[in-house]
């Protein structure tokens, strides 16, 4: 579970870090910090520890999260008029 984690972590880090370039590049800046939802997942996620935390992180990140990404990412592809947005959200699909 600790390896999958880190490899999301890589992989979301990666995908921010695109997201900021196009922000920058349109003069735009993205929030430094999670939102509400974001930080309290992952102060619960601080709280627990061993198969409970494999559990928290597998329900809340591992399908939740995946859930979230592939919500937002459609509606990017379907919405945006950006094309490197919409080629970021295609890439970006769990």
């Amino acid at each position: 579970i600790r390896q999958l984690a880190r490899t999301e972590v890589e992989e979301q880090t990666e995908l921010a870090a695109k997201l900021r370039d196009i922000a920058a590049a349109k003069g735009m800046t993205l929030p430094s910090q999670p939102d509400t939802a974001t930080q309290a997942m992952l102060d619960r996620y601080e709280e627990v520890s061993g198969a409970e935390a494999d559990r928290y992180y597998i329900a809340e990140s591992g399908v939740k999260g995946h859930e979230k990404l592939a919500k937002i990412m459609a509606r990017v592809q379907a919405e945006a008029k950006d094309e490197a947005l919409k080629k970021l959200a295609a890439a970006a699909q769990p």
